[in-house]
């Protein structure tokens, strides 16, 4: 082969490995998170950034759920306690989970703290008759609500209730602290030592509701828009801005990692009330359904949370049965790197090469 056209294809080769890697969206593998014995309809509601998932599962002939743990070495299985329980939230580095677990007429929000071999149980308690803990943080610092006469948002230090009446919901809760919610109807943010709620906005219909804080601190939710209708949001301190919809009239975001990517779900057609789980990154926003195997069986409709890995978690109907619980991850790129090092060696060691070994690699 000539040397110049072996150059040529080494170039040629790299070219399309960068067109590859900047135009094609990100693909991602799709697991079943399954269910358990005597018991149907996981939902998962939160995913930490070691892999671990959290939420409710439903057992069969009661209304009665229980809170559950998943990863994908040791699969699902339920947290500590007896009784009606909810797995809301988990902290990044997975060592703190809560939600709420109901032990007696009242209903404390809970927490489980990992001890090395298993999570053990920690009973909150109540900032009024019932109490769901919703998001925590490395700090295991914990936000939610409390039902009695009224809904009210809480804040937990770890150890007392700082505040029983933070808005109307405290949804989410970062690593520094920050919390949003909102507080009669409109979204909010604030912090653990000031907790008092500032509004960030809306979309031109009035109300709005923050459901996700990263650790940039940068806010996702949905607000009414002009016409009425609901849509996405993404607030960066500044200004929102409206994430649309995948080609209905409605869409809802749920969560976004340090990345600034936005996960939730959205309406794909003006006359359907169904929904499709989507992502948004880039300022575009894409149905998570075009970047899994179209074989899979699934059809994925809501994406309630991801990691700062990108792994995804929600609900889809898998081969026509509803109501399961998928995990997302995304499958690795070519790693344009390490194929530029290795042309730039072929290329260094061809032009070391003495002249007479070159002259025979071109005839």
């Amino acid at each position: 082969m000539n040397i110049r056209a072996f150059v040529a294809f080494l170039i040629c080769c790299c070219i399309a490995l960068v067109a590859c890697n900047t135009t094609d969206a990100q693909l991602y593998n799709v697991t079943a998170l399954g269910t358990l014995p005597d018991h149907f309809a996981a939902s998962p509601n939160d995913i930490s950034n070691t892999g671990i998932v959290v939420g409710h599962i439903r057992l069969d002939n009661s209304n009665e759920r229980h809170a559950f743990v998943y990863d994908v070495q040791n699969g699902m299985s339920l947290l500590a306690g007896t009784g009606d329980s909810y797995a809301h939230g988990i902290s990044d580095d997975g060592d703190h989970i809560i939600g709420r677990y109901n032990g007696n007429n009242f209903i404390p929000a809970s927490r489980w703290d990992w001890n090395g071999s298993s999570y053990q149980l920690t009973v909150i308690g109540t900032a009024q008759r019932t109490t769901a803990g919703l998001a925590i943080n490395n700090s295991s610092q914990g936000v939610g609500n409390s039902f009695f006469s009224q809904v009210r948002g809480f804040a937990h230090d770890g150890s007392n209730f700082v505040s029983s009446a933070l808005g109307t919901s405290a949804n989410d809760i970062n690593n520094s602290g920050i919390i949003v919610g909102h507080s009669g109807g409109a979204a909010f943010i604030t912090d653990m030592n000031a907790l008092s709620p500032q509004p960030i906005g809306h979309l031109g219909g009035g109300n709005s509701d923050a459901l996700g804080v990263n650790d940039l601190d940068e806010v996702v939710g949905s607000s009414t828009i002009g016409s009425g209708d609901t849509h996405a949001f993404y607030y960066d301190g500044n200004s929102m801005l409206d994430l649309g919809t995948l080609g209905g009239n409605a869409s809802w975001a749920n969560e976004i990692n340090i990345h600034s990517q936005i996960v939730g779900q959205a309406r794909f057609d003006i006359a359907l009330t169904d929904t499709r789980a989507f992502i948004w990154q880039n300022n575009t926003m894409t149905d998570l359904n075009t970047v899994i195997d179209p074989s899979s069986g699934w059809n994925l409709e809501t994406a309630s949370s991801i990691n700062d890995h990108g792994q995804i978690i929600g609900i889809g109907t898998l081969n026509g049965n509803s109501g399961q619980a998928f995990l997302l991850t995304p499958i690795p790129e070519p790693n344009l790197t390490i194929f530029v090092v290795v042309l730039f060696c072929m290329l260094l060691l061809i032009h070391r090469r003495p002249a007479y070994q070159l002259a025979r690699v071109s005839d």
